[in-house]
């Protein structure tokens, strides 16, 4: 019969840990798959050159849009400049303002960094009515703790009387033996109060504890990824500006100096677009040539927002081209969703896609070995890619995946 009874339990516990394992599974699965991104693009980082003075175009050699290009290498002059004093006085005030941004953007991110207060979730007390009410318990328990010893000393002190009698023979044992019950049903009950006092006294405390963590403020970890996210942001604005205001003294040096402009490539890449013809005369100002930065490509990807509780910035990312190539890469940023006025991706070389941008949040994918893009030998390799379609998959960020929970299950089962 025992035998019987103890298969049957194993057979039910084994049900029972079944069912708990396939529902860690199911609830698994869709978290492991991480998230495709079929919208994605290489891009990269256009830098336009301005003529800084009036004059007319020469080129110094031929230029057409792909062409490989290093830096310092020259495009075309701007020569029999006219005017260039007003250009520069406005170039001086341009940079003058550019500068007080970038301080305007330090004193940002030095205000994030001394307000660790934006990053606490708001304190949440436990309601004060729980902890009266243990308060008031603990009371009651305490009076009838009193009461109970009161008639329990009473009752000890007849029993003691009622012995003497009944040694005298003055009633009878069975008075006596009544009596004497009474007294240790009193004391009984005087136990059963000291533990319902104990108990009170503990509920009380555990109350208190709460209430004292419920007035700790927490960290709140989606407060710390967005306030990354707006430092980033914020560290980008002051490198663009910098290395405008680096461009701009660059040219007024060089306006102060000469009557004539030299247009030269400051990075490495290809030329984009070339915006001017040889003789054509420019204002001071006016944009002269276009060209990528091939070494600072990415990949914008566009997932739907529902999928942004699966990615965190730092996961891997797989980028798959159509010829079956592929790549590594990292998520650099999040972009949730564009703002009133803005477009995804509108400070990049190739436009987004066409979506509704406030369906889908932009990543920014950091290839991990970008020079391979420019390996190719056809024509695309030219423009470093840039432009091309690929699909990218994303994948899921271990703190979030409920596989622990599976393994937490399994590890029962041991």
């Amino acid at each position: 019969m025992k035998y019987l009874s103890g298969l049957l339990n194993r057979v039910l516990l084994c049900g029972t840990g079944a069912g708990l394992l396939g529902w860690g599974v199911a609830q698994t699965a869709p978290h492991v798959t991480g998230v495709v991104a079929t919208k994605a693009v290489i891009n990269g980082s256009i830098v336009t050159i301005h003529s800084p003075i009036a004059g007319q175009v020469q080129r110094i050699a031929p230029l057409e849009s792909g062409s490989s290009v290093l830096p310092q290498q020259s495009f075309l002059k701007v020569v029999d400049a006219q005017g260039s004093t007003d250009w520069i006085r406005a170039a001086q005030l341009a940079v003058v303002t550019e500068k007080t941004k970038i301080a305007g953007l330090s004193q940002q991110l030095q205000t994030i960094a001394e307000d660790p207060s934006s990053l606490m979730m708001p304190a949440n007390p436990v309601p004060m009515a729980a902890i009266q009410l243990a308060t008031q318990a603990v009371t009651q328990a305490e009076t009838e703790l009193e009461i109970a010893i009161t008639q329990a000393n009473q009752a000890q002190a007849k029993s003691d009387r009622m012995r003497s009698l009944g040694q005298e023979g003055a009633i009878s044992s069975i008075l006596l033996g009544e009596v004497q019950t009474q007294a240790q049903v009193l004391n009984q009950q005087v136990e059963i109060a000291r533990t319902k006092l104990q108990s009170a006294r503990l509920n009380l405390a555990e109350q208190q504890r709460l209430q004292a963590e419920s007035l700790q403020p927490k960290f709140d970890r989606q407060a710390i990824q967005s306030r990354q996210q707006r430092i980033e942001a914020i560290q980008q604005q002051q490198a663009e500006l910098q290395a405008s205001v680096t461009q701009r003294e660059q040219a007024i040096a060089q306006a102060q100096n000469t009557q004539n402009y030299n247009a030269v490539s400051p990075v490495q890449g290809v030329v984009w677009e070339v915006l001017v013809q040889n003789g054509m005369q420019v204002t001071p100002g006016q944009a002269l040539i276009k060209v990528l930065d091939c070494r600072q490509r990415w990949v914008d990807a566009y997932v739907n927002v529902d999928d942004l509780d699966r990615i965190e910035i730092g996961n891997a990312a797989r980028i798959e081209f159509n010829k079956g190539q592929t790549l590594q890469g990292t998520v650099k940023t999040i972009r949730p969703r564009a703002a009133e006025g803005q477009t995804l991706g509108q400070d990049a070389a190739a436009p987004p896609p066409n979506i509704d941008t406030q369906q889908f949040a932009q990543l920014r994918i950091e290839i991990d070995s970008a020079t391979t893009l420019a390996n190719e030998p056809d024509q695309s390799a030219r423009f470093c890619q840039v432009g091309k379609l690929v699909q990218v998959k994303i994948e899921p960020s271990q703190s979030k995946h409920p596989i622990f929970h599976v393994l937490a299950i399994a590890q029962f089962w041991k």
